[in-house]
């Protein structure tokens, strides 16, 4: 899986770090268009699931309370990363897409280095719209076109070797 100065990318949704999160993390969730289609004009879109995502942050803060006050999302995508770290030869980055707080650094790190090749490794087993395509959509609109560019996906882990 190594290669010539490749960076490979572990994507997935993230999860709320802390119960401080829940409701941004919720409110960036359901107001992406990728996961939940309506026709509805953006601006109506996010004024309704904001709106849903505030009122179900107080029962979800609840559950992930009893979960110990986060979720384990982020903290096992980190250790895949850091797992595939110490067997490849290349750096191994994470994107978490429903956690804005990373994504600054996350474009710092991939825009900041000249990789030849980009693999991304979405933590889904097969490509939504809802998953994957929010991640790809994602990519599309914040990284830098040459970035873009340079981006391989493998698009179904269960069926990639």
């Amino acid at each position: 899986m190594s290669g010539n100065n490749t960076c490979y990318v572990i994507a997935d949704f993230g999860g709320p770090r802390s119960l401080a999160e829940v409701r941004p993390f919720l409110i960036e969730l359901l107001t992406d268009k990728d996961v939940i289609r309506t026709r509805m004009p953006q601006w109506l879109h996010n004024i309704v699931f904001r709106s849903i995502a505030k009122k179900r942050a107080s029962k979800v803060s609840r559950d992930y309370k009893e979960m110990g006050g986060k979720s384990p999302i982020y903290a096992n995508t980190e250790a895949v990363a850091s797992q595939l770290q110490d067997q490849l030869s290349s750096p191994v980055l994470t994107f978490h897409r429903y956690l804005s707080e990373t994504h600054s650094g996350f474009i710092r790190k991939i825009q900041s280095n000249n990789y030849e090749r980009l693999v991304v490794f979405p933590m889904f087993p097969q490509f939504t719209y809802a998953t994957t395509g929010s991640i790809a959509g994602w990519f599309s609109k914040h990284l830098l076109k040459k970035v873009v560019n340079k981006i391989r996906w493998i698009k179904s882990y269960p069926t990639h070797p």
